[in-house]
């Protein structure tokens, strides 16, 4: 019974994904983008996607399951997500307090 659980947990629909979120890969890619390219194209760091309930979300990754987490250590689980809305293609600042 538990197993059976876990999988239905795990079980995505077809038309759904699972958005993550890291503000570490968020940063890397912007600066990577930002050193590789010199042709001053804007290039996304992050994207917009629609969660079930309509909500805006901001995503750094999508997978198709739970189990697909990505590698960052500071990843944070957003939940379902079902439509890509747009691309951000700012760095996300952050100021450490004194």
């Amino acid at each position: 019974m538990q197993s059976n659980i876990k999988s239905n947990i795990n079980t995505v629909p077809q038309n759904m994904k699972i958005g993550w979120y890291s503000e570490k890969q968020r940063n890397a890619v912007w600066e990577c983008q930002k050193s590789s390219y010199n042709d001053n194209k804007q290039r996304y760091c992050a994207h917009v996607y629609l969660q079930p309930n309509g909500k805006e979300v901001i995503v750094t990754s999508v997978t198709s399951s739970y189990d697909n987490k990505p590698l960052w250590d500071d990843v944070q689980l957003i939940g379902p997500v079902t439509k890509w809305v747009r691309n951000i293609h700012t760095r996300h600042i952050t100021y450490e307090s004194e």
